[in-house]
């Protein structure tokens, strides 16, 4: 196989703001919201059976990402719809304080194993048991379509210290390299092939509020090793591929060896991926409160996974260097470190 070019930089799309992240206020002294008592969002169930495939073969999120729509030190951060804490331990290697919402139970099982440094909390992103204006970023990565868009963008309003940023991220395979569009069509995902990801996303929910400043867009270069069984596990992790039933899954996952055999240099694959970030920072007048938008909205599910604009294959990123394959540290934040979080009242 011949090597394509290297890839452009990642860069942000937009110009990004000179905004830096706001100093930490002081907690507020009011009650706490109560802990839903069954938080059972709209969908997140059908994870319940894929938590440890998710664990095993889900990408992190490319580390400029977190330093783009997290900028500063030892922030609070919010990683809402957290799932097994591949968003979360990117975080708190960058040094900040994580508080991981998660509403299935099996997922949060995940991510308290995976990720010990995280506070991890049982509960919906509509309805977040945190105390108001306690928090620097709140985060939603590959998760945002999940969630009742005015619900949790009333809850992002009300917890996120005046200047903070609402993120929302999404990873999405580059189907310029030519086993991975393989993939995507053997998952169904043709659409990544034509639509530009912005058309698939629910951007506009949150310019509907009225809260937050005009929504700013990266995008960032990441990188993936796959062995067989990992590919697997990614290709079993999404639920749309469970929902086929046992025997179509089997067939599949044979066309995903025969696929790892075409296409893999020995015992690995390099999945090239895009983590592309929105950040949004509210408004100073926001009031505390829902937003504009109806609590019963719902936002738009993009396809899974969303996908990058085709170009000419001779665009197509080359393969990382064996020692550097660009995703995110794992790691922890000092033991020391003190930093006051934000204030659960359960997980």
């Amino acid at each position: 196989m011949s090597t394509p070019p290297p890839p452009p930089s990642s860069r942000p799309s937009s110009r990004p703001s000179s905004r830096q992240a706001p100093a930490a206020a002081p907690r507020p002294t009011g009650p706490p919201l109560r802990l839903p008592a069954a938080p059972d969002p709209r969908g997140a169930r059908a994870f319940a059976g894929v938590a440890e495939a998710f664990e095993r073969g889900r990408p992190g999120y490319a580390e400029a990402a977190l330093r783009w729509v997290a900028p500063g030190e030892r922030l609070q951060v919010l990683d809402v719809g957290a799932g097994t804490g591949k968003l979360s331990r990117g975080l708190l290697s960058l040094g900040h304080a994580v508080t991981a919402v998660e509403p299935v139970p099996e997922m949060l099982e995940q991510l308290r194993e995976a990720v010990p440094r995280a506070h991890p909390v049982r509960a919906r992103a509509e309805s977040i048991p945190v105390v108001s204006r306690s928090v620097d970023v709140v985060l939603a990565a590959d998760s945002f379509q999940w969630f009742e868009a005015g619900a949790f963008l009333a809850e992002a309003t009300r917890v996120l210290r005046p200047g903070g940023v609402l993120a929302l991220l999404w990873n999405q395979p580059d189907v310029r390299v030519p086993w991975v569009r393989r993939l995507a069509r053997l998952l169904g995902d043709d659409h990544l092939l034509t639509e530009p990801v912005e058309e698939r996303l629910p951007l506009a929910a949150v310019d509907d509020t009225g809260q937050f400043e005009s929504v700013e867009q990266g995008a960032f270069r990441l990188w993936q090793r796959l062995r067989k069984a990992e590919l697997r596990d990614l290709v079993a992790s999404r639920p749309d591929v469970v929902a086929r039933g046992p025997v179509a899954v089997d067939r599949l996952l044979v066309e995903v060896d025969e696929l790892f055999a075409d296409a893999a240099a020995g015992s690995e694959l390099s999945m090239p991926l895009v983590t592309h970030a929105f950040r949004a920072a509210v408004l100073p007048w926001a009031y505390v409160g829902a937003p504009r938008l109806g609590r019963g909205s719902r936002a738009a599910a993009p396809s899974a996974p969303t996908g990058v604009p085709p170009t000419s294959a001779e665009d197509a990123p080359e393969a990382p260097d064996p020692q550097d394959d660009g995703a995110p540290a794992v790691g922890t934040a000092d033991p020391a470190d003190d930093t006051d979080g934000p204030e659960p009242v359960g997980s």
